[in-house]
């Protein structure tokens, strides 16, 4: 009898923790990319240390909620330069993301957040982006 009520108060325990987000360790732009496409909340997808040249913009389209975020973290703060043609494009329906611990020197002007986004966050990241040869004031 003991050991049926153990059994199914593990199997209570798994079914209701079974949505547990996910922790990702990636070591490329494409895979940075894939693995935002199908982050949920509270899933935080971490880019190894290394320099990683952009072509494209790395678009954040997902949603997080309140206390469970989407997260796109550098492996250590300021281990990981995006350089290249982009930064980051946050766009609807993005909400309840973080950018954390990024070095950012690719052009300049390339990131972005759409209007109808919220609750985005770049926290403890580097802005050194390049200049595109326009001027603002």
């Amino acid at each position: 009898m003991r050991q049926t009520l153990l059994l199914l108060a593990a199997l209570a325990f798994a079914s209701t923790h079974a949505g547990f987000a996910a922790t990702r360790l990636v070591d490329s732009i494409a895979s940075l990319q894939s693995a935002i496409n199908e982050a949920a909340a509270g899933d935080t997808i971490t880019l190894k240390n290394g320099v990683y040249t952009t072509s494209a913009p790395i678009t954040v389209g997902q949603v997080g909620v309140a206390g469970q975020p989407i997260t796109v973290a550098a492996e250590s703060v300021g281990g990981v330069e995006i350089t290249g043609t982009h930064g980051f494009d946050i766009v609807t329906p993005a909400a309840h993301v973080v950018i954390s611990g990024f070095l950012l020197t690719h052009a300049s002007g390339t990131n972005s957040i759409d209007l109808d986004t919220g609750h985005v966050r770049f926290t403890r990241n580097t802005f050194a982006a390049r200049a595109t040869g326009r001027i603002s004031r």
